[in-house]
């Protein structure tokens, strides 16, 4: 929840408390779960390479392989420059999500394969994607998919010269930033989601 709110220091603090606990436990799987958080929260933070390291040790700690620990380390490779192992760990991700018929774990993957693809210059494979991406994620009403999965796509066809289905898909984007933020109780929280969600608006 401090993740989503843009509290990244508070979200740090308990997750590496978290981390802790289920270490002393000798509780791995817990373990390495508490890892990809702080791993995340080192990802919002533009940390680039200690959100690798920790997810790396996420990876390495699992006693089993997760989507959720593959699908964060093949985000945090592409993050670091690394498109190549990010597109092997992803499609692990995603193969994952498949096989457990898990909509709301595959629709993120899609949508970072999809960023994967755009930055490796396939930007065909990069709209399909992408439009996978928002599908999976509008039949479950996962709109923190959906709207990056719409910025992202959008951001490909302004790309590409396509301006009105870039505009449609922003449009369809924002609409659910604000449709979200009108569900926010608070005006310092409202205030705090719209903050760390700038990139719609000023695409826009």
């Amino acid at each position: 929840l401090f993740l989503e709110l843009g509290d990244s220091e508070k979200a740090l603090k308990n997750y590496s408390l978290s981390r802790e606990v289920y270490r002393k436990a000798g509780m791995t799987d817990r373990e390495a779960l508490a890892l990809v958080g702080v791993g995340s929260v080192y990802q919002r933070m533009g940390e680039k390479t200690k959100a690798l390291g920790v997810l790396e040790e996420a990876n390495r700690t699992a006693p089993q392989k997760s989507w959720r620990v593959l699908h964060y380390l093949g985000v945090a490779q592409y993050v670091a420059g690394r498109p190549m192992e990010a597109l092997a760990t992803l499609e692990g991700a995603l193969a994952m999500a498949r096989a457990s018929h898990t909509p709301s774990n595959e629709a993120p993957t899609l949508l970072a394969l999809g960023l994967v693809y755009k930055d490796l210059d396939k930007p065909e494979l990069a709209a399909d994607l992408f439009g996978r991406a928002i599908a999976a994620g509008s039949a479950i009403e996962l709109q923190r998919v959906v709207a990056p999965a719409l910025l992202r796509r959008a951001m490909l066809w302004s790309d590409l010269g396509r301006l009105t289905a870039a505009r449609n898909d922003i449009e369809g984007a924002l609409k659910i930033m604000e449709s979200t933020r009108a569900n926010i109780a608070g005006s310092q929280l409202r205030t705090s989601f719209l903050a760390n969600r700038r990139n719609f608006y000023e695409f826009y």
